[in-house]
């Protein structure tokens, strides 16, 4: 298990935890101006942890905007970021086969 601090660009409190990093998905593509990075962690008690960055080209740390959510479960996690496709990469290489659509 590693410490991560996560600091959030909306004024919220910064997210410290002990756990491990799980897998991460990006819309960037060629030529792209804006995309979102989006990392997983799972903590040591279990909870899900998401890292919501929006990154900008040329890198600017000023336009950087970084959100964090934390889930109990997987079906709270999917239910709160959706469906999309940049949700849906993260899905896979997360290993969950089956999404719960209410």
């Amino acid at each position: 298990m590693k410490e991560y601090l996560l600091t959030p660009t909306n004024g919220r409190p910064a997210f410290r935890f002990n756990g491990e990093f799980i897998a991460s998905a990006s819309s960037w593509r060629k030529n792209a101006r804006m995309w979102t990075v989006l990392k997983a962690y799972r903590t040591a008690g279990g909870k899900w942890v998401i890292e919501s960055i929006g990154e900008t080209q040329p890198d600017n740390q000023e336009n950087r905007k970084v959100d964090v959510l934390v889930f109990d479960t997987p079906e709270e996690l999917t239910r709160k970021i959706g469906h999309g496709r940049l949700s849906e990469k993260l899905y896979v290489r997360l290993g969950f086969n089956e999404i719960t659509v209410e």
